[in-house]
């Protein structure tokens, strides 16, 4: 399941793009982000990866245990999808999404491929995390919903190794695309040291990434200043991609 947002004036077809959201999306309520996206002329996809709400507890408890692995597939089927339906190439295909959303976004830069034995790919062309984790373990931690991790991840003292793998900052080598990366630096939900730790990894690697820090800013971004700078950031950021926006 999920929606698809049409912009009422496009871009021209050869700078045409999809922002795809990466987790908490599907859903049936007004978005001002949405909105602003399309107003700019772009496509947005809002998907329903296993995990999410609305489809009843089975549906809700499908990712546990298993976050970064069949969710990412969904998302990545969903692109897919979208890519043939529009006839807008992968380059010009993105993920964004906050939190969860902002680690998904990374993990599906820099997915491997295969995961529980279910191969897939799709060639990003880049990505926008905000308030994102980078190192599952590190988060657990940090962060002040440990709990939350256990479900959705699972025990990192039992599955530390398979959480390594599943942490896209050991991960940059495959990084693929470019990456847009947003925090706040009084994040107490997801601390800002995982998008640091990712934008060093990136750095080793020669890969193409950008870390704005909001200054004394949470979890989300507040204040008429603030989301001005942050807009302006996605969109500086989308205008140096191959399309206009």
């Amino acid at each position: 399941h999920a929606y698809l947002y049409k912009p009422e004036n496009p871009l021209p077809k050869d700078e045409q793009m999809v922002l795809i959201k990466s987790f908490y999306g599907g859903k049936n309520r007004f978005s001002n982000r949405t909105q602003i996206l399309t107003q700019a002329g772009l496509y947005v996809l809002s998907p329903s990866p296993r995990g999410s709400s609305g489809f009843g507890k089975e549906f809700y408890a499908l990712n546990d245990k298993d976050l970064g692995g069949n969710e990412i597939i969904d998302v990545i089927y969903a692109a897919k999808y979208i890519s043939n339906k529009l006839n807008i190439p992968p380059e010009r295909i993105g993920v964004f999404g906050g939190s969860h959303g902002g680690y998904a976004t990374m993990r599906l830069l820099s997915f491997p491929g295969e995961v529980n034995n279910n191969k897939a790919d799709f060639n990003f062309g880049f990505g926008m995390s905000h308030a994102g984790f980078s190192d599952i373990i590190h988060f657990y931690n940090t962060c002040n919903i440990p709990d939350w991790v256990v479900l959705e991840a699972g025990d990192p003292e039992k599955e530390k190794e398979k959480l390594i793998k599943r942490s896209p900052r050991y991960n940059a080598e495959d990084f693929t695309g470019k990456l847009l990366m947003t925090h706040g630096t009084n994040d107490s939900r997801v601390p800002i040291e995982g998008s640091r730790w990712m934008a060093d990894s990136l750095e080793k690697y020669n890969k193409n990434y950008k870390l704005v820090e909001f200054e004394d800013q949470g979890h989300g971004i507040k204040g008429l200043e603030n989301q001005i700078r942050f807009y302006k950031t996605w969109f500086d950021f989308l205008e140096s991609l191959n399309g206009k926006a």
